[in-house]
């Protein structure tokens, strides 16, 4: 689960970038 949130969080943060 941890794994996956961080990816998540790193795709969005991509994102607003």
């Amino acid at each position: 689960a941890g794994s996956s949130a961080g990816g998540m969080l790193s795709a969005i943060h991509g994102l607003n970038q």
